[in-house]
C-alpha cells in the first residue's frame, strides 16, 4: 500500500519491530486522514487514522469487523461522524443517527472505535480524553 507505514510488535511486547523480524503477530497499518470527508469502508479493518486538524471524518456503513483507532497529531478538534443510517454509542447512551463524536482539541486526544452488530451501532471505547456529542 502506497504511503502506508507497517510497524509490528513481537510476541513477547517491547519495542516496535521490523516486520520481516519473524516474531510479529500484529502489524498496524497507519492512515493520515488530511481533510474533513468519508472514510473507506476498506480503512475501518483495525487501521490507526492519523488525524493532522481540524477535521469531520465520516464513517462507512458499519459492518462486522469494523474498527479503528483515531488520534490527533495537531492541537485541534475533530469529529467522527455516524453515516446517515448509524449511530454511536457514548459512555453508555445512543446518540441519534449521523450523530457526531467531537474531541476536545489536543494533540494526542485518541478514540477507538469498532461495530457491534448486536446493537447496530459504532461504539466509542478507549478515550483518552472525554469525546463529546458533537450532534448532526
Amino acid at each position: 500500500m502506497a504511503g502506508t507505514t507497517l510497524y509490528g510488535f513481537p510476541k513477547s511486547g517491547g519495542v516496535l519491530t521490523d516486520l520481516n523480524a519473524g516474531l510479529l503477530t500484529y502489524k498496524a497499518v497507519l492512515v493520515t486522514d488530511s481533510e474533513t470527508g468519508s472514510i473507506a469502508a476498506a480503512n475501518m479493518y483495525g487501521q490507526i487514522h492519523r488525524v493532522t486538524g481540524a477535521y469531520t471524518l465520516t464513517l462507512p456503513t458499519g459492518a462486522v469487523g469494523m474498527n479503528g483507532t483515531f488520534r490527533a497529531t495537531t492541537a485541534s478538534t475533530f469529529s467522527i461522524k455516524a453515516g446517515a443510517t448509524n449511530n454511536f454509542i457514548l459512555r453508555g447512551t445512543a446518540l441519534n443517527d449521523a450523530d457526531k463524536i467531537t474531541s476536545i482539541g489536543g494533540a494526542g486526544d485518541t478514540v477507538s472505535i469498532y461495530w457491534d452488530d448486536v446493537v447496530s451501532a459504532w461504539i466509542a471505547d478507549s478515550m483518552n480524553v472525554l469525546f463529546t456529542d458533537g450532534g448532526a
